[in-house]
């Protein structure tokens, strides 16, 4: 009797872990997919990423900078305009104004 019990409870064990060990497998199945779509998405949005980075780069590049000024009409002027005259860096006497 006891024999048989033992028998029966490792049988029904047997089937209750086979039954955990499927659902197990396909869950982690499923989760692999879902990362590797995952990774795949990450992979395309770096490089993306960079493409924009170098367009930000060129775009931003002095060179590109001033042919878009000489574009709107902006011209390099050889001496800066001041509007007031600038005070003497050293002052030998005192100072006027």
């Amino acid at each position: 009797m006891i024999r048989t019990f033992i028998k029966l409870t490792l049988f029904i064990m047997t089937i209750v872990l086979a039954v955990t060990q499927v659902i197990m497998l396909n869950t982690y199945s499923t989760s692999g997919e879902k990362l590797t779509t995952l990774q795949q998405e990450l992979n395309t949005l770096d490089a993306e990423n960079i493409r924009l980075s170098q367009h930000i780069a060129s775009s931003s590049a002095i060179a590109n900078i001033s042919a878009k000024a000489q574009g709107y009409g902006l011209v390099k002027t050889a001496l800066p305009l001041s509007l007031s005259s600038p005070l003497p860096v050293a002052i030998g006497h005192e100072l006027r104004l």
